[in-house]
């Protein structure tokens, strides 16, 4: 299994302790790109669905929470 340079630390700030991330959020702390920055993309998006397909069935727990982000059921 590999894994993108992102990922690893993606994966930090997602299980962040259940709370809801921005992909804006996401995009400026694992990508160093600014809230501010003008430029949308699907570079979050596209990160997490690999990390799910990566971690089976345990990919189900990382959750979309609609028009917010993400986070990880730890339940």
């Amino acid at each position: 299994m590999t894994q993108s340079l992102a990922e690893p630390d993606a994966k930090k700030r997602i299980a962040a302790r259940g709370k809801v991330l921005s992909r804006d959020h996401l995009l400026s702390a694992v990508w160093g790109i600014g809230e501010d920055c003008t430029i949308r993309t699907r570079t979050v998006d596209q990160h997490i669905a690999g990390i799910r397909q990566k971690l089976g069935s345990e990919g189900a727990r990382i959750l979309t929470v609609p028009r917010l982000g993400y986070r990880v059921d730890l339940s």
